[in-house]
């Protein structure tokens, strides 16, 4: 089995992100439906890792409906993480 993209396993871009601390922290901002999407999402992937399977073309993932839902929250965190690693090491002239 060779898998084409991650839209053959269900898996939209920004589910392949590292989870580092920033997007953790971006994902525990994530709406009630879109964490219960991703989780499905990562579900169904691991189901069909574990098949070595991939999903029919009816169901695989177009590219139109792959957004990049968690990308936002990232930034958003990630600006945060650089304006609070800033403010720790500003020194303070007298």
């Amino acid at each position: 089995m060779k898998i084409q993209s991650y839209s053959e396993v269900y898996i939209l871009d920004d589910l392949v992100w590292e989870e580092n601390p920033v997007a953790q922290k971006a994902i525990s901002r994530l709406p009630a439906e879109e964490i219960y999407a991703r989780n499905y999402r990562i579900m169904t992937a691991h189901q069909l890792a574990l098949t070595a399977s991939i999903l029919p073309e009816s169901k695989a993932l177009k590219p139109e409906e792959d957004v990049a839902y968690l990308t936002p929250y990232l930034l958003e965190a990630e600006a945060e993480a650089a304006e609070k690693e800033e403010l720790n090491n500003l020194v303070l002239k007298k």
